[in-house]
């Protein structure tokens, strides 16, 4: 005898549980399902950094799915707060540091910060500085020689220097993010450190993003941190006379330094204006509230008497050459004398500023335009009928001597 096997008998062996509750007739069953968990992400900010040993930076963490915000912080060397304060530790040379934050609510979800703990900070007796517009990395003769204008900052001994129309390819090429652009490939980085045998650090953006040329820095001295700017969109007669400001900051003596450099507006006396209050504004934020000196070095492309000048001296900002050229701590050439508006180019364009945010951090040493001619043909005059000789630029370069650093 053949017996048939009911549907339902089938279901009570298959899913006991559900039909016993339920039965095989034609009643109704309910059921649930997982809900859809929220997903748990953890960042640190900032997501990186540079300190010199023993220097303090405060990170934040944000989680977000869950209710539970909080975090155990955690580093491979130094010591953190659990409200996030780190402070580096002592190193022999730079070491990289993480920094991690795990969220109390699933200790599998965590993130992290890198930061570069740097050797002690420089312990110069002096710090020199200058100012360069490098006319696209050509001389007066039109030759392309990067290594010809480095040779002055590292023969003259310069510990930082900035650099206004630095093409993007001699910037290195590097990937940009808003202008701001990877400068280790630079050909002026490695010219520099062939010639002086140091270790130099960099910083370039873009006029704006994509104009192909900007301004760099170049420091000996390594870096606490860097920022830049990106001035408002002005124009004049149909160019695009858009500009930027990056800067470094230095500590020197455990004194912190603030290095600026900009490149302004060449056609409109009104849009520097706009341009240089901008930039106050800007070096004013509290961005820069650690600055015991503030430093101010770029092309103006303006005279020390306009008044869009005059608007950084009525910020307290001190104009080198216009306050020391009757000193005698200020030097020129016989064809380009000691005076008022000593050329940089067809008059005193290129300037050096300072700012002492600390009583006396920094004072005037000496302040210098090099005479960077070689004699006996001039390609291109600058100025003179008499100013001959082929430059490494269609500017003359410009240092200061800073002294008072203790």
């Amino acid at each position: 005898m053949r017996f048939k096997v009911s549907p339902c008998i089938l279901g009570i062996a298959v899913f006991v549980l559900a039909l016993l509750a339920g039965g095989c007739g034609g009643g109704s069953t309910t059921g649930s399902s997982l809900s859809s968990q929220p997903q748990i992400i953890v960042t640190v900010s900032p997501g990186s950094v540079s300190l010199p040993e023993g220097q303090k930076q405060q990170f934040t963490a944000t989680v977000s799915g869950t209710t539970n915000t909080a975090v155990t912080w955690s580093s491979s060397s130094g010591t953190i707060s659990t409200s996030g304060l780190f402070t580096a530790p002592t190193v022999s040379a730079s070491t990289i540091v993480t920094v991690g934050a795990t969220s109390e609510a699933d200790t599998t979800k965590s993130a992290s910060a890198a930061v570069t703990v740097t050797t002690p900070a420089s312990s110069l007796t002096t710090l020199k500085v200058m100012q360069m517009n490098v006319q696209h990395g050509y001389g007066t003769d039109n030759v392309h020689d990067t290594s010809r204008q480095t040779s002055w900052p590292a023969n003259l001994g310069a510990d930082v220097f900035s650099m206004n129309e630095v093409t993007y390819g001699d910037s290195g090429s590097g990937a940009c993010t808003n202008g701001v652009c990877d400068c280790t490939n630079s050909t002026y980085l490695k010219e520099v450190e062939n010639q002086t045998g140091k270790t130099w650090h960099c910083l370039f953006m873009q006029d704006y993003p994509g104009k192909g040329e900007g301004n760099m820095i170049l420091s000996s001295i390594e870096p606490i941190s860097t920022a830049t700017h990106q001035y408002p969109s002005t124009s004049h007669s149909g160019a695009n006379t858009t500009m930027s400001a990056i800067e470094m900051t230095l500590s020197v003596n455990s004194k912190n330094i603030c290095y600026f450099a900009t490149h302004l507006d060449w056609l409109s006396e009104s849009n520097r204006e706009l341009q240089v209050n901008d930039l106050l504004s800007w070096m004013g934020s509290s961005a820069f509230g650690s600055c015991n000196a503030m430093l101010l070095l770029g092309d103006m492309n303006s005279q020390d008497y306009r008044r869009e000048m005059g608007d950084l001296r009525n910020a307290g900002y001190t104009d080198v050459w216009h306050s020391y050229y009757a000193s005698g701590k200020c030097i020129g050439y016989p064809d380009n004398p000691v005076a008022r508006e000593t050329r940089t180019r067809r008059s005193r364009l290129d300037m050096i500023y300072y700012k002492n945010i600390t009583s006396g951090t920094l004072g005037v040493n000496a302040c210098q335009i090099p005479d960077s001619r070689v004699p006996p043909a001039a390609i291109e005059r600058i100025g003179t009928s008499d100013d001959d000789g082929t430059r490494p630029s269609d500017h003359n370069f410009y240092m200061v001597t800073f002294g008072s650093l203790q």
